[in-house]
């Protein structure tokens, strides 16, 4: 990750941590500083978001963390992201929309940072995450001072169902503890 791309998530970052500190969501200050430390854009690249096409027609309409204000915004919203369509039930209508069901997302924020609260994880803490996703979660968890070990298994799909390529799973741990 750049710095530039760094630097224009940043006030992104910041302000979904204060959107769930105002909600009464966090309540310490560590995972505060982790939402506002992890970039979410980086985990959650593309995810597809449902609009009526011009056909009347209920779509995912795929899209992408660009570092441009609009993308980054909608990238750090507290909502759920579909990151993954059904590959039986997917259609792609046009470039960047397909129909179909949604099976992958990155969790809405508010809703990781409760568990993560009601977790009490505290340093020298270890965790295992099992079903990573994207890893959004996993490296929340790593944030300065944690450790935690991610497992993530997919089930092979046919390459020419996929509806775009899937999101890949990271484990970010402190240095030293990989």
């Amino acid at each position: 990750m750049s710095d530039l791309d760094l630097d224009a998530a940043r006030p992104h970052m910041t302000a979904l941590a204060d959107t769930l500190r105002h909600a009464g969501v966090i309540h310490t200050p560590q995972w505060a500083d982790a939402f506002a430390a992890v970039p979410r854009h980086r985990f959650v690249p593309t995810w597809f978001e449902q609009e009526i096409n011009a056909k009347g027609i209920a779509v995912w309409r795929q899209q992408r963390a660009r570092t441009d204000d609009k993308h980054l915004a909608a990238a750090y919203r507290d909502v759920t992201l579909v990151t993954a369509l059904d590959p039986s039930t997917a259609e792609q209508v046009d470039d960047t929309a397909w129909t179909g069901f949604p099976v992958s997302s990155s969790t809405l924020p508010s809703l990781m940072a409760a568990m993560l609260e009601d977790l009490t994880v505290r340093k020298g803490h270890r965790v295992l995450e099992i079903g990573t996703g994207t890893g959004y979660n996993t490296a929340l968890l790593c944030a300065p001072g944690r450790s935690a070990r991610a497992l993530h298994r997919r089930r092979p799909r046919p390459h020419r169902h996929r509806p775009h390529p899937p999101p890949t799973t990271r484990s970010h741990a402190p240095p030293g503890r990989r």
